[in-house]
């Protein structure tokens, strides 16, 4: 329940557990995820111009959405999207780390990666 909405040029770095499972918007602002945050049951939506940075964990989220522009930095990590669903991502992975997907979903990586 609830969810997070990061908006307007922010910084937000999340610490420890965070048990919601509402939606994550980032939007126009930047959300780190430190080496003990999580976000595992929330749906990750990132807005053009926006980032989420898991440069310092492997980390696991629900579903990932976003816009070209949008922008996830892996560094040497792997991102896990856990989802039923069929979403879409168009913007950039960036570093050499990956991405996994479970739960039986399909994400359409639309974007141009390096």
């Amino acid at each position: 329940t609830g969810g997070l909405t990061v908006a307007g040029g922010g910084t937000l770095t999340l610490s420890g557990v965070n048990p919601y499972s509402g939606i994550t918007t980032i939007s126009n602002a930047t959300i780190v995820l430190d080496e003990t945050g999580t976000i595992d049951a929330s749906n990750v939506n990132i807005s053009a111009t926006s980032i989420l940075d898991i440069t310092a964990a492997d980390k696991s989220i629900g579903s990932l959405t976003g816009f070209s522009g949008a922008q996830v930095l892996l560094g040497a990590r792997t991102l896990t999207s856990n989802t039923g669903a069929t979403t879409e991502y168009a913007g950039l992975l960036t570093g050499t780390g990956g991405l996994t997907l479970t739960g039986g979903g399909n994400l359409t990586l639309s974007g141009v990666n390096p």
